[in-house]
C-alpha cells in the first residue's frame, strides 16, 4: 500500500514537471500568457491530475496541484514558431492519452535540443526580408541591394550577444547603429538612391510589432501585469534600436563622404585580408567568418579612435585590441572553441606589417634615423597589442571563473 502510494506520488511529481517545462518551453519561445496557461491545462487533464492552477507572467510560472506547487523563472525569451507549433502537437497528444509522460518528456527534450533554422539560412532570411522592406518603403534597387547586404552582416553578429544577460538590447542597439553606418557608407561611396529607405528596411526584422501586438492581446485577455510588462518591453527594445540608428547617422555626420569611403574601402580590405589568413591558418569552417567580422570592426575602431583624434596611435592600436580580445572570447565560449582560434586571425589587420616594412626600406636606403623611428613605432604597436590582448585576456577569463563559483 506504501509503496503504491510512493509510485503514484513519484508520477504526479513528474507529471507536474513535465507541465512545468512544457509551459517554460512556451513562454521562451514567444508564447502569449494565456497560451501558455491552455497548454499547461490540456496536458494536466490528459495526465489525469485534479485540483490544477497554473498562473504565467512574462518572467515565471506558477503551478499548482492539490498542495504541491512549483515555480519556473524565465530568463531568455526569443521567438521560435516551430518550436511552439510542436509543443501545441505534443500537448494536444497528451490530452489525447495518446502519448505518456515519459514520452512527451522524450518529445519536448527533442524539440528543445533542436536549433532551428542554421544560422547560414537566417543571414539570407534577414536580408532577404530587409531588402524586401526597402522597396515597400520606397526604396529602389541600389536601396534593396544595400539593404540585403547590410541586414545580412547585422544577421552575422546576433550570436554574439544570443547568451548575453542584456544581449537582446545589445543586438538591437548594434544592429541599429550597424545598419545606418554601412547604409551611409554604401551611399557615400556609390551613390544608390534612397538610403532612408535602406536604413528603414534593414531595421524592420529586429522592431518590436509583434511584441506590441502581443502585449494589447495579452491586456486584451485581461491579463494586465503581461500586457504591462510585454510593452514596456517592446518599446525598450524599439528605443535602443532608434538610439543606435541614432548614433550611426551622427557618426556618419561626423566622418563626410570622404572619410566614410576611406574607412570602408579599409574596411573592405581588413575583412579580406583577414578572412584570407584565416583560410592559410586551416582555421575550423565555422570561425572564418566571425573572426573575420571581428577583425573588420577592431581595424574600424582604431581608424575611428586615431583618425579622428580621439586617442593618441598607440593608446587607439590598445583599446581596438580590447574590443577583439573580449569579443573573440565571448565567440570561443558561444562556439566552444579555443580563443586563439580566434585571436590569431582577427588580430592581423592590427599588426604592423606595413611600419616594419618601412623601417627594413630606410635600413636599406641607409637612412638610420627614419628606420630607428619606424622600427621604435612597430615595437610600441606590438607591445601594445600584446598587452591588449593579454590584460583582457586574463581579466575576462578571471570573471568567468568567479562567475562559475558563485
Amino acid at each position: 500500500m506504501l509503496s503504491n502510494q510512493s509510485h503514484s506520488a513519484l508520477e504526479e511529481k513528474q507529471d507536474i514537471r513535465l507541465i512545468c517545462t512544457a509551459a517554460q518551453m512556451v513562454l521562451e519561445n514567444g508564447g502569449k500568457t494565456y497560451r501558455v496557461e491552455e497548454t499547461a491545462m490540456r496536458m494536466a487533464v490528459g495526465l489525469g491530475l485534479e485540483d490544477v492552477n497554473v498562473v504565467a507572467f512574462p518572467t515565471s510560472i506558477y503551478v499548482n496541484v492539490g498542495e504541491r506547487c512549483r515555480i519556473r523563472r524565465i530568463t531568455r525569451r526569443g521567438t521560435n514558431t516551430m518550436r511552439l507549433a510542436r509543443i501545441n502537437d505534443v500537448s494536444r497528444k497528451v490530452e489525447r492519452g495518446e502519448m505518456n509522460a515519459d514520452e512527451a518528456e522524450g518529445a519536448l527534450a527533442a524539440i528543445a535540443a533542436d536549433q532551428g533554422w542554421r544560422q547560414f539560412t537566417l543571414i539570407a532570411g534577414y536580408g532577404v526580408s530587409a531588402a524586401s522592406f526597402s522597396l515597400l518603403f520606397g526604396g529602389n534597387l541600389g536601396s534593396l541591394l544595400a539593404a540585403l547586404i547590410t541586414g545580412m552582416l547585422v544577421q552575422c553578429i546576433e550570436p554574439l550577444f544570443a547568451h548575453m544577460s542584456m544581449g537582446k538590447l545589445l543586438f538591437n542597439f548594434s544592429g541599429g547603429f550597424l545598419t545606418a553606418v554601412l547604409c551611409e557608407a554604401a551611399g557615400a561611396l556609390i551613390p544608390y538612391g534612397s538610403v532612408n529607405a535602406a536604413i528603414i528596411g534593414g531595421i524592420m526584422p529586429i522592431l518590436t510589432g509583434l511584441l506590441m501586438t502581443t502585449a494589447v492581446r495579452d491586456t486584451m485577455y485581461g491579463d494586465l501585469i503581461s500586457g504591462i510588462c510585454r510593452a514596456v518591453e517592446a518599446l525598450l527594445l524599439a528605443s535602443c534600436v532608434a538610439l543606435g540608428v541614432f548614433a550611426g547617422l551622427k557618426l556618419a555626420a561626423m566622418m563626410g563622404g570622404v572619410q566614410i569611403q576611406q574607412i570602408l574601402i579599409h574596411s573592405i580590405g581588413a575583412f579580406g585580408g583577414t578572412l584570407g589568413y584565416a583560410i592559410l591558418l586551416n582555421a575550423p569552417l565555422e570561425t572564418i567568418l566571425p573572426a573575420s567580422l571581428t577583425g573588420l570592426l577592431g581595424y574600424v575602431i582604431y581608424e575611428l579612435l586615431f583618425g579622428f583624434s580621439i586617442c593618441g596611435m598607440i593608446f587607439s592600436y590598445f583599446l581596438a585590441t580590447v574590443v577583439i580580445t573580449v569579443l573573440c572570447e565571448i565567440e570561443a565560449r558561444v562556439m566552444r572553441m579555443p580563443s586563439t582560434i580566434f585571436l590569431l586571425t582577427a588580430l592581423v589587420p592590427l599588426v604592423p606589417g606595413y611600419t616594419f616594412y618601412c623601417a627594413m626600406l630606410s635600413l636599406v636606403e641607409n637612412n638610420g634615423r627614419a628606420a630607428a623611428s619606424y622600427g621604435l613605432e612597430a615595437v610600441q604597436i606590438v607591445a601594445a597589442i600584446a598587452v591588449g590582448a593579454a590584460v583582457t585576456s586574463v581579466v575576462f577569463r578571471g570573471l568567468t571563473v568567479r562567475r562559475k563559483h558563485t
